[in-house]
């Protein structure tokens, strides 16, 4: 397989119910700095750090990003029901064959004793790359065939979207949600920003770096900040088919 220096790393969570169709993913993108290509050790290594990203607690968080995912997805700690699928990127964005590797690994964190939200409720990570405030939102000079203008910060700008969720995710009391417009709490903010700038930091140190990954100008754009709004996203793909239905007349 030839080998490129930009991966795509597909995280894979499980659902408690075991239907491949039940699995929830996050793709993040990773630049391969080391000499050569990188080996079972290196994908380990950054299936770690990854794991750590969602179930561990880095210096100044509050808690665990797992302790506001929904119980709904798997907290079995052997075997290792979740996976990280590292694919090569060799042009366009898109994956190059099969993945290289698929390491597996769990997320341990209590989820389960609280009140999970609906499975399509998720939290937006809005990941920016670098030289994004030197491009404009919109550039009306090099326009698209259709001559319609292109948006060249777009780019440069990437998304997780973290869930499902329960009821942590939400400050205050379930009970208020009727007369409170429900918003994600300013701590699980501050706590994904925490983790993701260790993610990127624990990358680095073995010779990975967190990216984001252009189709459009088939390029990568290393990580520099980001943000997360505290208005919930929705994911309407990630809902749980029906199981069951009511007929009326």
């Amino acid at each position: 397989m030839t080998v490129n220096i930009d991966w795509l790393a597909m995280v894979v969570l499980n659902s408690v119910s075991g239907n491949p169709d039940d699995r929830f993913v996050n793709d993040w993108h990773l630049h391969w700095a080391g000499a050569g290509a990188p080996g079972g050790g290196d994908f380990e290594y950054a299936t770690e750090q990854i794991r750590y990203f969602y179930d561990e607690i880095a210096g100044g968080q509050g808690e665990a990003i797992s302790e506001t995912l929904s119980g709904v997805i798997s907290r079995v700690a052997d075997p290792k029901p979740h996976m990280v699928r590292f694919y090569n990127i060799l042009g366009g964005g898109a994956p190059s064959g099969p993945p290289a590797a698929d390491v597996p690994f769990a997320i341990v964190g209590p989820g389960d004793e609280s009140m999970n939200l609906p499975s399509e409720v998720a939290v937006c990570v809005t990941l920016l790359g670098t030289g994004y405030y030197s491009v404009p939102e919109f550039d009306y000079v090099n326009l698209s065939p259709a001559g319609n203008p292109t948006r060249p910060r777009s780019r440069r700008r990437g998304r997780i979207y973290l869930g499902p969720l329960n009821n942590n995710a939400i400050p205050g009391d379930p009970a208020a949600f009727s007369t409170d417009v429900p918003r994600v709490k300013s701590g699980l903010q501050a706590d994904i920003g925490i983790a993701t700038h260790r993610l990127a930091v624990a990358m680095d140190d073995g010779d990975w770096h967190l990216c984001l990954y252009s189709k459009v100008d088939d390029t990568r754009y290393d990580f520099d900040t980001g943000w997360v709004d505290d208005a919930f996203d929705t994911q309407r793909r990630r809902g749980e088919a029906k199981s069951g239905r009511h007929v009326f007349a």
